[in-house]
C-alpha cells in the first residue's frame, strides 16, 4: 500500500516510516527540543537475548532461536513473483552476527503496523559472511551482497576491500525477463501495462521512467487516459482492488495527472488507503506560504472528526507539520477527541509533533485544546510545553 519501512541495529530492528515522525535513537538528542517522547520500534520482538550488546552475538541455542543477533543491515519487502507466495509482503533483513536473513510478517496494528517474528533463511557457513543489502530483481530472484570481512562495525584489524561477494537466491526456475531490458527504450504502452505486473520491480522502474519522460516534457495524455483521469468516478470505475488503484494513482501523480480537485475527491471514497493517499499527496504541495485549498481543509476537518480509520487519522496527523500553523488547530482539535487512539503506537505522538510549534505560538489556543483533549499524552505534553515558557 505504499508504506515505507526501515531496519536498524541494537535498539530495535524494524520501523514503520511515517512522514514527520521522531524515532527513538541510540545516542544523542532528538533535533526537536520539545519532542518529549520518541516513537519506538514497530515490532513485538528482538532478534537477540540478554541486556548487554556484547552478549548478543554468537551461535548459542538461545541466540539462534531469537534470530542471531542485534545488528541488521538492508531491508527488502518481497513484492516479486519467483519465491513462494508466503514471502510476499514479508520484510527480510541481513542479520550481521547471525549470518542469515531474518524475516518478519507485517501486520496491521492500530494506525500502523507491527512486525511479528517470521523465520530465518539463507544461513551462511562462513564466519566472514557479512550481509549488507538484499534486493529482488526482474526475474524475481533475490540478490544478497556480502561485505565478506571478519570484522564489522567494531573492526580493529583493518578492512578487507577485495573480498566482497554477491549471492543470488531463486526458487525453482525463475521467469526470464526480456532480453533487451532497457526501460528507457520501452513504449508508453509497455510502461502503462507494466503498472499491473506481478513483480513490483517492473512497476517501480516503469513508473520512474514515466515520471522522467513527463519531466522532460513528453505528452502524457495517453497515460492519463489509460488510468481514467477524468474524475474520481471514472478513476475508480474499474474497481479492481486497492492494490491496482494505488498503482494507477501514483503513476498519474508523478506524470502530472492529478490536481487539488482530483485529490480532494479521493477523500470521499470508500477505501481507507485511497483516502490516506489523497491526504498525503495534498499535504505534499502545501507549505507555510501555500495553505490547503478551502475545500481540502474542510474535508480534512471532517475526516478528523468522523473517519473511523486510524490509517486515515495517522495521515492527517502526519500532514499537520506540512500545513500552515493556522490551519492545524481545527484538525488537531478533532483528532484529539478520538479517545480510542489513546494507546495507539503512533497517533498521540504524531499529533503532538504536528502541534508543538502551534502550541508555542498560541498558548491560549493550546490550553483550550488541552481542555478538550482525550489523549493523555497530548494533554500532558501541551501542559509541559506551555509551562516551559520558551518559544
Amino acid at each position: 500500500y505504499g508504506e515505507g519501512f526501515f531496519t536498524n541495529c541494537v535498539i530495535g530492528h524494524l520501523w514503520h516510516m511515517i512522514p514527520g515522525a521522531h524515532y527513538k535513537r541510540m545516542y544523542g538528542e532528538d533535533y526537536m527540543t520539545h519532542s518529549y517522547e520518541l516513537i519506538d520500534q514497530h515490532a513485538d520482538h528482538l532478534h537477540w537475548v540478554g541486556k548487554k550488546w556484547g552478549e548478543s552475538r554468537g551461535n548459542t541455542p538461545e541466540q539462534d532461536k531469537a534470530g542471531g543477533g542485534h545488528a541488521h543491515v538492508g531491508a527488502m519487502i518481497y513484492l516479486a513473483d519467483n519465491w513462494p507466495k508466503k514471502y510476499r509482503n514479508m520484510i527480510g533483513m541481513c542479520n550481521v552476527h547471525g549470518q542469515r536473513l531474518n524475516f518478519d510478517k507485517l501486520e496491521r496494528q492500530g494506525s500502523g503496523y507491527v512486525g511479528r517474528r517470521g523465520h530465518d533463511l539463507f544461513f551462511a557457513n562462513d564466519d566472514w559472511f557479512r550481509g549488507i543489502t538484499v534486493k529482488y530483481g526482474p526475474d524475481g530472484g533475490v540478490y544478497i551482497s556480502d561485505w565478506c570481512d571478519y570484522g564489522e562495525c567494531h573492526d580493529n584489524d583493518g578492512v578487507h576491500c577485495q573480498s566482497g561477494r554477491i549471492y543470488k537466491v531463486t526458487y525453482g526456475e525463475p521467469h526470464h525477463p526480456p532480453k533487451d531490458l532497457d526501460i528507457t527504450k520501452m513504449t508508453l504502452q509497455q510502461l502503462i501495462t507494466w503498472q499491473y505486473h506481478k513483480n513490483d520491480w517492473y512497476v517501480r522502474r516503469s513508473r520512474l521512467e514515466l515520471q522522467r519522460r513527463a519531466a522532460c516534457g513528453e505528452d502524457m495524455s495517453r497515460v492519463h487516459d489509460s488510468f481514467g483521469y477524468v474524475n474520481k468516478e471514472v478513476f475508480l470505475s474499474k474497481r479492481r482492488n486497492t492494490f491496482y488503484n494505488l498503482r494507477e494513482l501514483w503513476a498519474l501523480h508523478v506524470t502530472g495527472g492529478t490536481n487539488s480537485e482530483f485529490l480532494t475527491a479521493l477523500l470521499d471514497v470508500e477505501d481507507e488507503y485511497m483516502r490516506k493517499w489523497g491526504i498525503h499527496l495534498l499535504a505534499e504541495s502545501t507549505s507555510a506560504n501555500r495553505p490547503l485549498a478551502e475545500e481540502s481543509r474542510r474535508k480534512f476537518v471532517a475526516l478528523a472528526n468522523d473517519d473511523n480509520s486510524p490509517v486515515v487519522r495517522l495521515a492527517l496527523a502526519s500532514a499537520l507539520q506540512r500545513i500552515p500553523v493556522k490551519q492545524r488547530w481545527e484538525i488537531a482539535t478533532a483528532l484529539v477527541d478520538h479517545e480510542e487512539d489513546n494507546d495507539d503506537h503512533n497517533l498521540p505522538l504524531m499529533i503532538w509533533y504536528g502541534i508543538e510549534s502551534a502550541v508555542a505560538a498560541d498558548r491560549t489556543k493550546a490550553l483550550q485544546l488541552a481542555s478538550k483533549c482525550k489523549l493523555s499524552k497530548v494533554r500532558q505534553f501541551i501542559a509541559k510545553r506551555v509551562a516551559s515558557g520558551s518559544n
